[in-house]
């Protein structure tokens, strides 16, 4: 039902207003009247009507002035119709400048009022909707961008997703998983159970954290999503206490949830590194069946600030030694690691919580690497998992595992090419948007590159460096549409030192140019 206020100066004109008019019967609820403008207009600011049916001629403020008067403060928001005699039809003539397109001549005849009013329903229906769609699109594409920023930690990225948001290397945020688990779907499918699911959890996200505490969710699945709060500056406990009533209410409808959440961070620059730790915990969760409310452990003394993409940063160079069987390299990254709690004043518990971010990594890598974890030795994958004695974490028994999981890789058939293939490919994704070559990757894997070569296009239907390429371009086609960098930024982003040669890479597999791809995407 949409809200009417009428003004006129004759009384008998509003009590027919009020009698002779089937307003509900309409969509309108006719929410007052007025005298004159002057009145009209306090009482406007208080409660701003969808409609303005205004007499022109009256004292004090008229209805030319009271219409300019709205539609400087309110823009064409509230649709306005002018009411004259004949004699005042000069005067209506002026009002349809100010953007008025309706008017009705007096005597009032009850079913031209009618037929008004019906069409003015009908397009206040249409812009509802229309700036329904519009907050959904730009709810859609503010989504995209924090999970392209969260998932990939690429500057670019980070840079687009705080413009958007209005936030820089100083806002407060945290990052929430919330997963219902279960028979996982496939990737790419989308289920109506899993789409209500995430409704659901946004919805309570919402309601249970108000202003100023923003929330951003994106998916990750159909039966997992994200949640980033902005200007989360609650303690803990009282962000854990919001979290359990979502926890509370998600649990009533749905089976086997589990919410899990970050420590506070500062600047979305490290909002990358919480979203590798919330997966691996959530993928751990998944694995072993575990459900329920997950959190940082409180630890002595205040909340602290935690920059994760500084953890994120020597994690990565942990699991590159890893892959290398580098005991050394190994013992000196947990060091590392375990030297950053020590100089941030933490407690044992948070280097646990960065070892089993570290076991969890090492499970999503060795799944990206087509490497089934079952394989694993159990007691091994137990310690992966991180249900072994969690809060005993040390520094000796991390790197105890790194090793034992080193050696294990090292010890598979390196002469098995079409399992060391999957490896290869997983390893290109990740790595395509800076210069790549084929002989690197072969030394990488301890590979012949000729043979490399050719294992690569039976396996992939194309040479190397054309995957590579169609990786890129693919890219390209997401940050032409989804962002508003430069052609230039976007070729030096994806590995291409020469914007005319990524554009004719561009023209080759699109047939058009990514000028022109913008433009028809309607970012030009």
């Amino acid at each position: 039902m949409y809200r009417a206020f009428v003004v006129d100066d004759e009384p008998h004109m509003l009590e027919g207003w009020r009698t002779m008019i089937d307003w509900n019967a309409c969509g309108f609820e006719l929410v007052g009247t007025a005298c004159d403008g002057e009145d009209a207009l306090a009482e406007i600011e208080k409660h701003p009507p969808d409609l303005l049916v205004t007499d022109i001629r009256m004292p004090v403020v008229d209805g030319l002035e009271l219409i300019r008067a709205i539609r400087e403060k309110y823009g064409a928001d509230i649709k306005c119709v002018i009411v004259s005699g004949y004699s005042q039809f000069e005067y209506a003539r002026q009002a349809i400048r100010y953007g008025v397109g309706h008017y009705l001549l007096k005597p009032l005849v009850p079913e031209e009022v009618h037929g008004l009013l019906h069409g003015l329903r009908e397009a206040l229906d249409r812009e509802r909707i229309g700036r329904e769609v519009e907050r959904k699109i730009r709810s859609d594409a503010v989504s995209a961008v924090v999970a392209d920023a969260a998932k990939k930690g690429e500057s670019e990225a980070v840079r687009t997703a705080e413009r958007l948001l209005g936030a820089d290397e100083w806002t407060t945020l945290r990052l929430v998983v919330v997963q219902a688990l279960g028979e996982r779907p496939s990737a790419g499918t989308k289920t109506a159970a899993g789409s209500h699911f995430c409704e659901k959890a946004v919805e309570a996200a919402r309601s249970c954290f108000p202003p100023p505490v923003r929330i951003v969710p994106f998916f990750d699945s159909p039966d997992r999503m994200f949640l980033l709060a902005l200007d989360a500056h609650l303690p803990t406990a009282e962000f854990r206490d919001g979290l359990a009533e979502i926890y509370r209410r998600l649990s009533s409808s749905f089976p086997n949830v589990s919410v899990c959440f970050s420590e506070r961070c500062r600047g979305l620059a490290g909002v990358h590194g919480l979203y590798r730790n919330l997966t691996a915990s959530a993928e751990r969760f998944r694995l072993s069946g575990i459900t329920g409310l997950f959190g940082p452990d409180p630890g002595p003394g205040p909340d602290p600030l935690v920059r994760y993409e500084e953890v994120a940063e020597r994690v990565e160079a942990l699991l590159r030694f890893v892959e290398e069987n580098d005991v050394a390299g190994i013992e000196g990254a947990v060091d590392a690691l375990a030297d950053m709690c020590a100089g941030a004043n933490a407690s044992v518990g948070r280097f646990s919580r960065f070892a089993s971010y570290v076991c969890g990594e090492l499970l999503h890598r060795l799944g990206e690497a087509g490497i089934d974890p079952n394989t694993l030795p159990p007691p091994l994958f137990a310690d992966l998992l991180g249900l072994c004695d969690r809060p005993s974490w040390t520094a000796e028994k991390l790197k105890a595992v790194c090793v034992q999981v080193a050696r294990w890789l090292a010890g598979r058939s390196a002469n098995d090419c079409s399992d060391v293939l999957v490896q290869v490919v997983h390893y290109v994704r990740r790595h395509y948007r800076r210069s790549i070559r084929l002989r690197e990757v072969a030394d990488r894997f301890h590979l012949d590159p000729v043979l490399l070569g050719q294992r690569f296009k039976k396996e992939t239907g194309c040479t190397f460096h054309e995957y590579v390429h169609r990786l890129r371009i693919e890219e390209a086609k997401k940050l032409l549409c989804r962002t508003d960098m430069k052609i230039d930024e976007i070729a030096k982003t994806l590995g291409y030192h020469d914007e005319e040669y990524f554009a004719e890479k561009f023209k080759s597999l699109t047939n058009l140019t990514p000028s022109l791809y913008r433009k028809m995407d309607g970012k030009g």
